[in-house]
């Protein structure tokens, strides 16, 4: 049995004609940042061609505190920045508690 996260990060990236994005360079540097602070999983989907986003990914986190912790560590900023060299997209953060 799967244990349930409790909390969850959901990053929408939006399509539009000259969307670009290297999935191989960007979830490893995150990962390496964000699994300290209770980051337990996270996928990276392609949206349907008739979806508003191009791609999105799901983060999986121990607590939504993990999150928010995550974000206040100085490497958050360095993530941030780094955007730019994994898409020419603003990343939308959708953040949940798990509750069932």
């Amino acid at each position: 049995m799967t244990t349930k996260p409790g909390g969850i990060t959901t990053v929408l990236y939006r399509r539009f004609p000259d969307h670009i994005s290297n999935m191989d360079y960007y979830f490893p540097f995150t990962t390496s940042i964000w699994a300290p602070h209770g980051m337990t999983n996270s996928y990276v989907c392609e949206g349907a061609a008739e979806s508003d986003f191009a791609y999105y990914t799901v983060v999986e986190w121990k607590g939504v505190e993990g999150w928010e912790a995550a974000m206040k560590d100085e490497k958050a900023k360095e993530i941030m920045e780094d955007v730019k060299n994994f898409t020419n997209e603003e990343p939308i953060f959708v953040v949940d508690k798990a509750v069932s």
